[in-house]
Formats: C-alpha cells, structure tokens, sequence
C-alpha cells in the first residue's frame, strides 16, 4: 500500500503564456520525475485530476459524469524534460485539500510576491490565476443562463468553434483553436447587454452542445447540458465536472467518426 502525504496535494504551476483565450505553461508534482506541459486551462484541470486519482488523495466524493457509452480515457500526457522552472509570466503553488461538490477546494500562492488566496471551485482558482478575486463571483441575472456550443475542431481542450445564447442576440464565433475553458467563462459571464454578431445556429463538425446554468452556487455552475449528436441530457455540479462532460464526449464523438472514414 502507497503511503500519501501532504505534499501530494501540492502543485507547482509555471505560467509562460496568460490571456483571456489561453493559458500555457508547466505542471510540477512531486509524484512525477519530468513536468507535464498544458496548453490550455482544460488541459491543466484534466491532468491535475488524472494526477490526484493516481496518487489516491485527496480523493473526489463524487465521480464525475459522462453521457452513456461514453468511456472516459486517461488523459495523453505531455511531458516537461527540463529542471523544474518558474514561468514566465508568474508561478503558483496550489494545495488541493479537498475535492467535493465535483470540484476543488484548497488555497493558492504566488511565488513572486508571497500573495496567498483560498478557494471553494475550480473555477474561482481561474479567477484567481487570471489575476481576479474570489470575491467578486458574478451574480445569477448579471450573466447569461444558457447558450449553444458548436465544436467545429478539437485539440487537447482547445478548440474552434462558436457560442450563441439561446435567450439572448449574442454570438462569437472562434476561427483559431482557444481555450475551451476560458472561453465558455468568458463568454456566460458576459454582460447581457454585450452585442456581438449574430450568426444561425448549426451543428458543429465535431459535436455540439446545448448549456443552461441553472445555479451557480459554491462558487461554481450548476445545470444541465444536451448533447444534440448523442441526443442525451445530463446534469453537471461543477463548471469542472461540464468540461469532463464535453472533453469526453468530443473525443469519443470524433475517435467515431474516424473509424468509419475509408
């Protein structure tokens, strides 16, 4: 039997690239010779929690969901060769002391300037990598509820693409892979009043996805998704447990879709 200690929940996180539509960088744990290379925020959510069911703690109180017949696959990992390193733009240490709720509770760090934060979601942890506060999570009426998500490529949680609200006259449409994760935040926290372009709703070539936030409680999302190829509806508890959703579902969908090409 494996013996864990405190130091397993520990993260070292390298940021060599941070914008609204990306986040790049390095993974160190200590449960692992060589770093692990992310290039998005869902690539990093993914191999930490890959990285915490190997190690056994702390362990999630809930499994994570996925559309049926869907088998989750452990997610490819990129190796780092080099010497554990700083990042270019800020390092963080992250301590995951908790995994409820389908999500993430612990604290985080800053390495240049000894700024430490508690956090009760995965995505208030965003916020506060992105320079936010977990003070000033959105409230219900300020955001959008719902929205449509076309998946038109696919690339280890980056994609292109396009959302549309349902309710309300507003689209954006992505014609260069960005970060899936980043992106569906920035697109539901988005004032009402913020018009972009209107174009018709279609299916994208990978999968597409209908998503209504119906609470947004413990600093996180809550609702459900439908995902039009699989015909299926499924409620998520976490805006991580929502990624876990669609990684899975896209992959298989399109994993499926090769196999019958000639």
């Amino acid at each position: 039997m494996s013996l864990v200690s405190n130091a397993d929940h520990y993260f070292t996180i390298a940021v060599d690239e941070c914008s609204n539509w990306s986040m790049k960088g390095i993974l160190f744990h200590e449960s692992i010779s060589h770093g692990i290379c992310f290039g998005s925020v869902q690539e990093l959510i993914l191999n930490v929690d890959q990285i915490l069911d190997d190690v056994g703690s702390p362990k999630q109180t809930l499994q994570m969901r996925s559309f049926s017949g869907i088998i989750p696959s452990g997610f490819t990992i990129k190796e780092y060769d080099g010497e554990p390193r700083k990042g270019n733009v800020e390092t963080f240490t992250v301590c995951i002391q908790y995994r409820y709720h389908a999500g993430w509770q612990g604290t985080v760090s800053w390495q240049n300037g000894g700024k430490r934060e508690s956090f009760e979601s995965e995505l208030q942890l965003l916020r506060l990598l992105k320079g936010g506060s977990n003070r000033t999570f959105p409230e219900k009426e300020e955001c959008l509820n719902s929205c449509h998500l076309t998946i038109s490529d696919y690339d280890s949680g980056r994609f292109t693409g396009r959302f549309q609200s349902i309710s309300a006259n507003r689209t954006r449409q992505f014609n260069a892979l960005v970060d899936l994760a980043s992106a569906l935040k920035c697109f539901m926290e988005g004032k009402r009043t913020e018009m972009l372009f209107d174009v018709p709703m279609e299916s994208g070539t990978k999968a597409s996805f209908s998503i209504k936030v119906m609470f947004r409680e413990r600093g996180t999302w809550q609702g459900v998704v439908y995902w039009r190829e699989g015909r299926e509806q499924l409620s998520f508890r976490s805006f991580k447990e929502l990624l876990h959703i669609i990684t899975f579902a896209v992959e298989s969908y399109s994993s499926k879709k090769e196999a019958v090409l000639p």
